[in-house]
């Protein structure tokens, strides 16, 4: 698959109108968790939009990569040890019908995320040579339409995948940096 093929197919989705984050700052601190509500009046001041095709709207988060991909970054803080977590709907539309979970977001080019497509989760790292490094590969079926729960976790180097409370896969990221996590 080539950059280009991987930008336009990345983002078309809504994500749920509650994100939940669980983090650690450090090996040995109680997790504790951070809710973003979408709904809330202020929720589009707490994040970076790549362009006008990403908004928040009717309490969710709306993103549309039908075009091209576009992306949210939650502007603070940045996050080592974290599990990503967040139901997302797809709307009917020609492509992939993909959403992407970002992690360790550190510049526009240096990240690594899950890209759930109609079909696969794909773990990947981005990085200067190339957004579509592939770490990992499992089958995770969805469809326009209905909402799905999907997981994105980090514990050092380790990454975990999950969709629909499954656990689909891990895979060693020995690069992965603290960063932003996005959509």
């Amino acid at each position: 698959m080539n950059t280009e093929s991987a930008k336009q197919m990345l983002f078309q989705s809504l994500i749920g109108t509650i994100l939940v984050l669980t983090l650690s700052e450090l090996a040995q601190a109680e997790p504790r968790v951070l809710r973003v509500e979408f709904a809330a009046p202020d929720a589009a001041e707490q994040w970076s939009f790549t362009d006008e095709r990403a908004t928040i709207a009717n309490g969710a988060l709306q993103l549309d990569g039908s075009e091209s991909p576009t992306y949210a970054f939650l502007k603070a803080p940045a996050f080592g040890d974290v599990t990503l977590s967040a139901k997302f709907q797809v709307e009917p539309h020609q492509g992939v019908h993909a959403v992407g979970f970002v992690i360790g977001s550190t510049d526009s080019l240096h990240y690594h995320y899950v890209h759930f497509d109609k079909q696969s989760a794909i773990l990947c790292r981005s990085d200067v040579e190339s957004e579509w490094h592939e770490l990992g590969r499992s089958p995770a079926h969805h469809e326009p339409g209905p909402w799905y729960k999907a997981r994105l976790e980090r514990r050092g180097t380790k990454l975990s995948v999950y969709f629909a409370d499954e656990l689909l896969y891990e895979a060693d990221a020995p690069d992965i940096q603290d960063g932003l996590i996005g959509f």
